[in-house]
Formats: structure tokens, C-alpha cells, sequence
């Protein structure tokens, strides 16, 4: 039997609907920032180079960019993410993130990490915002100045001919 639509039904449905939806933004909010957490801890020298390994965390349209003073580093795809974190893997096997701090609004979300290699005694700290589309990353954006860092170490050259860009 069909009810009669009243303005008490639809006021209910109306409420149940917004709830439905605020948990919706919750729960991804909540899985981006643990995913997030994951990726950037759960990177080391195995997985660095891997792209179905970053599939679990990044969607296929997902990207990072760098935001270098000197210069900008861009990974468009999946492929490029994996094969930018393989070098630096390669060159650095003991390298470490921590995430010091994470915060989130939407589908953003903020976080401090500490990147660290107990080999050679040296940290950079830096700060990245992340767009997430259904819990996975689709656009990273790290931000600090890692030349000296990389400089340091030897794989990076600031007043070097090629672009970073993959």
C-alpha cells in the first residue's frame, strides 16, 4: 500500500539521508588519513619501485608533485609515483618516513612527515596536502625545499641540465 507523502515522512527521510551522508564523508576522510598514514610508513626499499603496491593507496589518475625551491618534480601516473620513490629508495635503503602530524577537512588532508636515514645521520622534515577521491590519493602535493637533503647525499644536482619530470 502507498503511503501519502507528508511533510513529516519527508522531514525524516530528509534527516536520514543527511546522516547516511555525513558518515559517507566521515568514514572517507577517516580511510584517506589511515591510508595516507600507511603509504607514506609503509614505504621502504621492497615496495618503493612497485606500482601495484602504490595501487592500493593512489587511484589510476592519482599524481605527486614536489614543490622543490629550486625546482618542481612532477609523477603523473601510478607508474611514475613508483619509479620516482624507486630511486630515491635505491640511492637511500635505509631512508625512513614517519608522519609527525596529520589533520583533514573533506577530501583533504594535511600531514608533517619526518624523512630520515640513520646511515648517513641526517632528516628533513616536510609538509604535504592530499586530495582523495572514495579513500585514495589523487593528487599529493609535498611541499619544502629537499635540495640540500638530496644534495648531501649526492643525487641531486640544483644547477644540473635535466628535468625532474617523468
Amino acid at each position: 500500500m502507498l503511503k501519502m507523502a507528508t511533510k513529516k515522512n519527508i522531514t525524516g527521510m530528509f534527516v536520514v539521508v543527511l546522516c547516511m551522508m555525513m558518515m559517507v564523508v566521515s568514514v572517507s576522510a577517516d580511510t584517506l588519513e589511515e591510508n595516507i598514514i600507511a603509504y607514506c610508513e609503509g614505504l621502504n626499499k621492497e615496495n618503493s619501485a612497485d606500482a601495484e603496491w602504490h595501487r592500493q593507496y593512489f587511484r589510476e589518475d592519482g599524481e605527486l608533485n614536489w614543490h622543490f625551491h629550486a625546482d618542481h618534480m612532477r609523477a603523473p601516473t601510478v607508474e611514475a609515483v613508483a619509479a620516482t620513490h624507486g630511486q630515491w629508495w635505491n640511492d637511500i635503503p635505509d631512508l625512513k618516513l614517519t608522519v609527525l602530524q596529520i589533520f583533514s577537512a573533506g577530501n583533504d588532508v594535511g600531514l608533517r612527515l619526518q624523512g630520515s636515514t640513520e646511515e648517513r645521520g641526517m632528516s628533513v622534515e616536510f609538509a604535504g596536502i592530499f586530495t582523495g577521491i572514495g579513500g585514495k590519493i589523487k593528487l599529493g602535493r609535498w611541499y619544502t625545499d629537499y635540495s640540500h637533503f638530496f644534495k648531501e647525499l649526492g643525487t641531486y644536482d640544483p644547477c644540473g641540465n635535466e628535468r625532474t619530470e617523468l
